[in-house]
């Protein structure tokens, strides 16, 4: 679903805007808002949804562990773990082409067909 797309102007926008509106829970709202979210995530590219889901998960855990604890490591393994996976699904294609331009043609690894998921780069 695009931004400017009917179903996105016509449908999406105004049920989640007049529900949101309704709704005077903040929590509720919150809990309104995620879902909408990852509704329209899926409605894009729902193979990744899992993905984004675990993503999420793993960075709020992040979070919360540095609430606790303030450490250097904890941080740094947060940001290793979500610049490896830009790594592997935007950056594996071409590393791996490079590194056969480096290899004789025997020894040519395969490279890998990822598809992109929708906003990894954000």
């Amino acid at each position: 679903m695009i931004f400017s797309s009917f179903v996105f102007l016509c449908f999406f926008l105004p049920v989640v805007l007049i529900l949101h509106t309704l709704v005077r829970n903040s929590y509720i709202r919150n809990g309104l808002l995620i879902l909408a979210s990852v509704f329209f995530y899926a409605y894009g590219e729902p193979v990744y949804v899992i993905l984004l889901l675990l993503s999420v998960l793993l960075n709020f855990l992040f979070g919360c562990f540095l609430d606790k604890k303030k450490s250097i490591g904890c941080v740094s393994l947060a940001v290793i773990i979500n610049i490896g996976l830009l790594v592997v699904f935007k950056y594996a294609g071409f590393i791996v082409e490079s590194v056969n331009v480096l290899l004789p043609q025997s020894a040519q690894l395969p490279c890998p067909d990822i598809s992109l998921p929708i906003g990894i780069s954000f």
